[in-house]
């Protein structure tokens, strides 16, 4: 019997600067469009996650050390 592990790697590659200046364009943005631009802001952000977010999932097989009855 074969036996199946699964390893799960998650790289998170973004940028502190990069999320800093979002905050300050959507509030800067926000003020000026009394709110308007929130969504538009929360869109931006979950586009730039996912783009900088990678998962790795890596399965290894191995031979099972248990035996059959």
């Amino acid at each position: 019997m074969i036996r199946q592990d699964r390893t799960v790697r998650i790289v998170y590659s973004a940028r502190g600067r990069d999320i800093l200046a979002w905050f300050i364009r959507t509030v800067f943005f926000s003020l000026i469009t009394l709110g308007l631009y929130l969504p538009v802001a929360a869109n931006k952000l979950v586009r730039y996650m996912c783009e900088h977010t990678e998962v790795h999932i890596v399965e290894l097989q191995s031979p099972s050390t248990q035996q059959d009855i």
